[in-house]
């Protein structure tokens, strides 16, 4: 199974717009990395995203870009509990390859858990639209690639 931890692409400041949709940046950005993917090869089999704008907005770039499927879940906001997400992971097919889009500090504490057993202290991720890939094998995550747009 192949998991990308995504933080939402960046978003207008909330003074600006309470629902803080995606920047120019933020989406400029996205479709960036989107690209980047699909040059790659990725085939996500779904894109998870949480309710707020932001980052159905970042999923729905993905999503067109790499022809997937999107949802809509619960467990992916900021404060969130990182084993809501962790739980969700045995309904899927361990073939399967899903990107995870949510928020700071939740898909920091994510990656911890999912690598370390515990998510404190977190993974640093703190780079909008940049996926954090990781890989299961014999039932360990391991860190794939960090794919960052200054990199493109």
């Amino acid at each position: 199974m192949q998991l990308y931890l995504i933080q939402h692409g960046d978003a207008k400041p909330e003074e600006e717009d309470p629902e803080r949709p995606l920047s120019e940046t933020g989406i400029q950005e996205t479709e960036g990395i989107a690209a980047k993917l699909k040059e790659l090869g990725t085939t996500p089999t779904k894109i998870f995203h949480s309710t707020k704008l932001r980052a159905r907005q970042t999923a729905e770039l993905f999503a067109s870009a790499l022809q997937a499927e999107t949802e809509e879940i619960e467990g992916l906001k900021p404060m969130d509990e990182p084993s809501i997400v962790k739980e969700k992971l045995h309904g899927l097919e361990e073939a399967g390859s899903y990107m995870f889009v949510g928020h700071l500090p939740h898909m920091e504490k994510l990656a911890a858990l999912l690598l370390t057993g515990s998510q404190d202290p977190p993974v640093h991720l703190s780079r909008y639209s940049s996926p954090l890939c990781l890989e299961q094998k014999e039932g360990s995550w391991r860190v794939k690639f960090y794919l960052l747009p200054e990199l493109l």
